[in-house]
């Protein structure tokens, strides 16, 4: 359960400065759930986990594009 806990948190922590990305928690946790075996038992990571974890990030640099261009057009 705290390993579950730590993935919840670490979503948190990736999504939260970055008030732009539309992302609902159903969405954050539809891509984090392929994790959870990984998490509770170890082993090969599953490629459906690297792809979320992935697209999370990609969500984070877009947003962290969108405002450096928002920036700079002020």
């Amino acid at each position: 359960m705290l390993k579950v806990a730590c993935v919840e948190v670490k979503c948190m922590v990736v999504t939260a400065p970055y008030a732009k990305a539309v992302l609902s928690c159903g969405a954050v946790a539809n891509r984090v759930i392929p994790c959870l075996g990984y998490q509770r038992t170890g082993g090969s990571v599953p490629l459906l986990c690297c792809a979320g974890v992935e697209s999370l990030a990609r969500v984070q640099l877009w947003n962290k594009l969108d405002a450096a261009l928002e920036s700079r057009l002020r």
